[in-house]
């Protein structure tokens, strides 16, 4: 009986790359959207509650800052798992051609 893992490395890159575009557009969308928006917010509505606001407006931008980070990082994990998976997939082939000589 021989043990074989089936590592599909096609559909690896393509969930890397599709995790570093939804990490790119949250961080492109939050950075654009909270600078524009806290600038409108801080010009037309001045009251103790708009400060509040404006800093729980900001805790949130900086959460979704953690998470699009967070989603980069599992991208690079994946892309590290994906390269020692190479690596140890060539190791096989090549003790196998040796086996067999």
């Amino acid at each position: 009986m021989v043990n074989k893992i089936n590592y599909d490395f096609d559909l690896s890159a393509s969930v890397i790359n599709k995790l570093y575009e939804i990490s790119a557009d949250i961080e492109n969308t939050t950075s654009k959207r909270a600078a524009d928006d806290i600038s409108l917010l801080s010009r037309g509505w001045n009251s103790d509650s708009a400060e509040r606001f404006i800093g729980k407006y900001t805790e949130l931008v900086s959460d979704f800052d953690k998470i699009s980070k967070q989603i980069a990082y599992e991208a690079e994990e994946i892309n590290r798992i994906s390269r020692h998976m190479y690596l140890i997939e060539k190791e096989a082939e090549r003790l196998a051609k040796e086996d067999s000589q």
